[in-house]
């Protein structure tokens, strides 16, 4: 799995972008999704002792480091494609 992070404006946050196919065992697809992750830091840079341990009890219960996700399919993913498309434009 490759995925690309973009920082937040206040750096203490991330958003990671990758894509997810699942296959069977003949090699036929039967899930592919594009997977939103956000990434937190804390305020200071440095985590508490309670902060660490959360951050492990969350690895080992859930199997993920990230503070949550979003999974979208890839026709969803398309609609967000292009509505980021009509915001930039809207900038422009």
């Amino acid at each position: 799995m490759k995925i690309k992070f973009f920082l937040c404006g206040c750096s203490q946050h991330a958003l990671g972008v990758s894509r997810e196919t699942f296959s069977g065992d003949k090699g036929e697809v039967y899930f592919d999704s594009i997977e939103f992750t956000i990434w937190q830091q804390p305020t200071n840079g440095i985590y508490t002792i309670r902060e660490k341990l959360r951050h492990i009890w969350q690895i080992i219960r859930w199997g993920h480091p990230y503070a949550d996700f979003v999974d979208l399919d890839l026709e969803s993913a398309l609609e967000l494609r292009d509505y980021l498309t009509v915001l930039i434009e809207e900038e422009k």
